[in-house]
């Protein structure tokens, strides 16, 4: 699969972030995103090998940039990591 080898120390600058702990300096900050709508949206989870519910609205962080073979990056809401459509993203900046 395209997301076998994740950057691990992106990840744990994502979790530093969420968690609001002392970032790496060393390594940039990762923006936050907002998943575009309202509503309900079911996503590709690689992790539970499911199809998971997430609310439109929610914030995430991309934690690959590798498209897959059906268009979509994966990003992690804080809970989940699941596979969505960069189109279906807005960028908020840094929260």
């Amino acid at each position: 699969m395209v997301w076998d080898d994740l950057d691990k120390e992106r990840i744990l600058q994502i979790m530093r972030q969420i968690s609001g702990e002392d970032a790496d300096e060393s390594i940039a900050p990762i923006p936050q995103y907002r998943i575009k709508g309202d509503g309900a949206g079911y996503y590709w989870s690689p992790t539970t090998k499911s199809f998971i519910k997430i609310n439109r609205g929610t914030g995430v962080y991309i934690i690959s940039y590798r498209i897959d073979d059906k268009g979509r990056i994966l990003v992690f809401d804080g809970k989940n990591s699941f596979a969505i459509s960069y189109k279906d993203l807005e960028k908020i900046g840094f929260n």
